[in-house]
Formats: C-alpha cells, sequence, structure tokens
C-alpha cells in the first residue's frame, strides 16, 4: 500500500502512477477503493482529475 501511496503523493495522477506500476487505471483505482473500504479509511481525496492525499 505504502507504494501506491507515495507514489500517488508525489504524481497527483493515478493514470501516470498506474503507467508507471505497469498497471491499468481502473485497476489502481479498484484496488484503492477496496483498500479504503477493508481499513475503513480514506487514503486519497478525489476532485475530479486531481488528487489530494489524506
Amino acid at each position: 500500500m505504502d507504494h501506491f501511496t507515495n507514489r500517488l503523493r508525489r504524481r497527483k495522477n493515478i493514470r501516470k502512477v498506474a503507467e508507471r506500476l505497469f498497471i491499468s487505471q481502473p485497476t489502481l483505482t479498484y484496488r484503492l477503493q477496496q483498500i479504503e473500504k477493508e481499513f475503513n479509511i480514506k487514503i486519497l481525496i478525489r476532485r475530479g482529475f486531481r488528487l489530494k492525499s489524506v
């Protein structure tokens, strides 16, 4: 999880992070949502295409 969130904090763009991780954007989005749901936390605040770390 730290690997994803560290990259997202730096890049603030899910598509670019997904490309760097060699996975699709929907896969990364789905995994982040699953983590948020599983641990009942918010990792990111999504505002359109912009992201903000919590």
